[in-house]
Parts: C-alpha cells; structure tokens; sequence
C-alpha cells in the first residue's frame, strides 16, 4: 500500500475540519484521491491501535 507524502499528510490532517481538495492532495502525493484517502484512513487506524487501548473492531467502527 502506498504511503502518501509527509508534506501531504501534514496538509490534509491540517484542514480536515473543512473541505479538502482531494484531487490537489493526492496530484501531490502522485495517487488516485481514493488510495490518498485510503492511505489517511489507515494511518489513522494505525495511530489509535498503537495508541489507545481501543481493540481492532472499536477501531474499525469509529466515525471521527
């Protein structure tokens, strides 16, 4: 799975209250919107696994 850009991870968690434009983002990253965004969605699954005590399934269900 490819793993978007620090610079383009930093910029959208940055502006994730608002709109994004995905394309701009993921032209950035030099991938599809889809796999950008899945690239997000996995780190921040990444991040709550390694650091919260919630188990894979609570994870996997949580909307932000």
């Amino acid at each position: 799975m490819p793993v978007a850009p620090p610079r383009v991870r930093k910029d959208a968690a940055a502006h994730l209250d608002g709109p994004l434009a995905l394309d701009r983002l993921a032209a950035r990253a030099g991938l599809s919107g889809r796999t950008l965004l899945l690239c997000q969605r996995l780190d921040s699954a990444r991040v709550l696994l390694e650091r919260t005590g919630l188990p894979g399934e609570a994870v996997a269900t949580r909307r932000r």
